[in-house]
This record gives structure tokens, C-alpha cells and sequence, in this order.
């Protein structure tokens, strides 16, 4: 009989090692020909009917017996994000429409000469497009969202601009119950209030992700409430469900400010405002030809031509202060994230306005860590994700 030795979490990160161990049957050696075949079922977390995967099924256990599978290469494909509406400034919810989380059950058959031997069918499982540069336990995600930990690796507590677009993604547990966003005001004067903010979303299914805007304008507070600091967390039935995430709104005026969204590997989206300079390159390619000459040709007309000119643009980005060793350290998801945006073009952006410019941060290597050094040498360079054509 077919055993399971060891199986997946109850929620993996895709990005990650997901095993699945299997010891095959005892009598296998008695077959000329034993396999085991495994079909996969998955469908997006809010929706119910699971789907058939088309892959590869029939494997040949090793003479030990012992099969060690890793089912995140199959599953990754299917995964998506829970991409923020981030041309509505404002509270926006992404609970359902989104491949962030999906569900899965696999089955389990193994066959000695053709005939079936025994049948294992597995429990519902999720898996997110999720992924820890440093992983440790193949259990690491659902251990961060039991935790009720907000998908981001940034610091807990964090300087921002009112304008500056902030959001967070969560990973709700609870089936059938109302998760309420609260938000806790503190003014210059210390007064503190605490107040939902009027979103509220019902999880129909486990682990439904919902990424909301969390910026200060974003929450409709005003210069009119002084607020010098905020912080916003998640309740269900009046007691905490998430963690606490605190925003302080940074007095210090820089006329360099920049901002950068991009997705974390954790799957949400998280933004950073640069203070250091920017060096702007422009780079150009062409195809320069020779054109035929009439007899009339006169040296003032020029010989050769050019066509298909296209152009990028690249940076190299100062990142500028950071309040602590953990801002540093976060840097690195921006480094390999694999959808980042520059907010505007390549001027400060001094309102958080502007549109949302699609960019690549250039592969290799990059400083992000100087011990007791948070303002100097810390810097990342990218090209934009499009060729402005110029003229064929």
C-alpha cells in the first residue's frame, strides 16, 4: 500500500519547496513495472469547483522506495497577484478577484503491472505566490498568516508622506465573520482616537487575501486632524485579528522625494520613497542606412538615413535615509521583485501624484546593508519596461 511520509502545509508559498514524500508499496519489487501517478485539482481560493492541472503523472520510485516530490513548480504556474487598484486613490478591496491564494487537492494511485493497487485522495491545501529568501521550514507562510501577519517585510513602523500611497495585504482565517478595519489617530497634541474606517469585508472561503489602501490621504484624514502618527490593524468581533502596522507621518521636507511601488515577496505591495539623488540616462539605438543617390545629388542632402530609433530610459537611484537597520534589509525585495513602478517620471515628486511608470531593476548585485551607516551608499539602478519610439 501507498504511505505518505510527509505532505504539504496547510498553506505553502509557491515560491517555495513544497514536499511531498511518499514510500511505495512493499511488494512493488514482486512487479516488472510499478508507478505512481498523481493528479492535481486547483482552482483561485473564492471559487469552489476544483479544476484538473494537465501534467506529467507517472513516476518511478527509486530503489529505496521513497519518492520526494516538490509540487511547487506545477502550482507556481497558476498563481497571480492582488494587484491594488492603484489609479483609485482610496480604500479598495481585491478579496476575491485575484490569484494571490489558490486552493489544490492532489490523488495519489500507485500500479503494479497495470493494475490499480490503492487510492490516496488528499484534504483541500493552499498555496500563495509567496516565496522566503531565507527559508527555514517548508511551513514558514502559514506560520506568518496563523501569526496574523500583514504579507510585507517592511518595518512594522514606518516615516511616510501624508500623499505617500501605502497598502497592506492580509490573509483573513475566519469563514462567515466581518473584518474591520481600524485605524488609531495620534495629533500633536497626544490625543488619540480610534475609529473604523467604514470597510468591512465577509471572508466566504479560508486564507481569502484583501489588500487594502492604507496611505494617510488614503484614509481620509486631513491637515485638519494634525495627525502625527496613525496605526491600522484588522478586528473581528471587536478583537484583534492582525498585526498593528504604525505610520508616522515624517516632518523632515525633502525636495527629492521620490516613490516606488512594487510587489514584495510575500505577495502584497509595498512602496518606498527615495531621498537620494537620481543620475538619468538616456539610451538610444538605430539603424542607420545609405540611400541611393540621384543624379542631382548635392553632399548637403546627407547619404545615410536613419530608422527604427527607439530609446529608455535608465537610472541609478540614491535611496537616501533610512530610520533603522530593517529598512535596509528590506531593500532586498525590491531587488528581486518582478513588477515594480515608478510613481511619475524621473523629476521629485513632491504631492505623491502622477502616473504609474512600469520599470526594471537591473539584475546583479546592489549595496543595501552599511553597519551603522543609513544615508550613504545605498542605492539600486533600473530602465524602464518600454521603448519610447521616436520616429521609422
Amino acid at each position: 500500500m501507498l504511505t505518505i511520509l510527509t505532505q504539504p502545509s496547510t498553506l505553502s508559498a509557491g515560491r517555495n519547496h513544497i514536499p511531498l514524500r511518499l514510500q511505495s508499496d512493499p511488494s512493488a519489487g514482486s512487479y516488472d513495472e510499478y508507478y505512481i501517478t498523481i493528479t492535481l485539482r486547483e482552482t483561485p481560493v473564492a471559487q469552489t469547483a476544483l479544476q484538473p492541472i494537465d501534467v506529467s503523472t507517472r513516476f518511478y520510485p527509486p530503489p529505496s522506495g521513497v519518492l520526494d516530490l516538490s509540487l511547487h513548480r506545477i502550482l507556481e504556474a497558476y498563481l497571480g497577484t492582488a494587484r491594488p487598484n492603484f489609479t483609485i486613490p482610496g480604500v479598495q478591496t481585491f478579496a476575491t478577484a485575484n490569484r494571490l491564494v489558490a486552493k489544490y487537492a492532489y490523488e495519489l494511485k500507485d500500479y503494479g503491472d497495470g493494475a490499480l493497487l490503492s487510492t490516496i485522495t488528499g484534504n483541500t491545501l493552499y498555496v500563495a505566490n509567496a516565496g522566503f529568501g531565507y527559508q527555514s521550514q517548508p511551513d514558514a507562510l502559514d506560520a506568518w498568516v496563523i501569526e496574523g501577519r500583514f504579507l510585507t517585510q517592511q518595518p512594522r513602523t514606518k516615516l511616510v508622506r501624508p500623499w505617500q500611497r501605502e497598502y497592506l495585504t492580509f490573509i483573513m482565517l475566519s469563514t462567515g465573520v466581518l473584518h474591520e478595519l481600524v485605524v488609531e489617530t495620534t495629533d500633536s497634541a497626544g490625543t488619540v482616537s480610534t475609529t473604523t474606517t467604514g470597510f468591512s469585508v465577509s471572508s466566504s472561503q479560508v486564507y481569502l487575501p484583501v489588500a487594502v489602501a492604507v496611505g494617510h490621504d488614503d484614509l481620509g484624514l486631513t491637515p485638519a486632524d494634525d495627525v502625527v502618527k496613525y496605526r491600522v490593524w484588522f478586528e473581528v468581533a471587536g478583537s484583534r485579528a492582525s498585526e498593528i502596522m504604525t505610520y508616522v507621518i515624517d516632518p523632515i521636507w525633502s525636495d527629492q522625494d521620490r516613490y516606488y511601488i512594487f510587489q514584495n515577496s510575500l505577495g502584497g505591495y509595498d512602496t518606498l520613497r527615495t531621498t537620494g539623488d537620481l543620475k538619468q540616462q538616456e539610451n538610444v539605438s538605430r539603424i542607420d542606412g545609405q540611400t541611393w543617390a540621384a543624379g542631382s545629388y548635392d553632399r548637403s542632402q546627407g547619404r545615410w538615413r536613419s530608422a527604427d530609433v527607439r530609446s529608455y530610459e535608465s537610472a541609478e537611484q540614491g535611496v537616501g535615509l533610512q530610520s533603522n537597520e530593517a529598512g535596509q534589509a528590506w531593500l532586498r525585495d525590491l531587488l528581486r521583485s518582478p513588477e515594480v513602478y515608478r510613481l511619475g517620471d524621473h523629476r521629485p515628486n513632491l504631492d505623491g501624484s502622477g502616473d504609474l511608470v512600469p520599470i526594471l531593476v537591473e539584475p546583479g548585485s546592489a549595496q543595501v546593508f552599511v553597519d551603522n551607516e543609513f544615508l550613504y551608499g545605498l542605492s539600486f539602478r533600473y530602465r524602464t519596461a518600454f521603448e519610447n519610439v521616436g520616429w521609422a
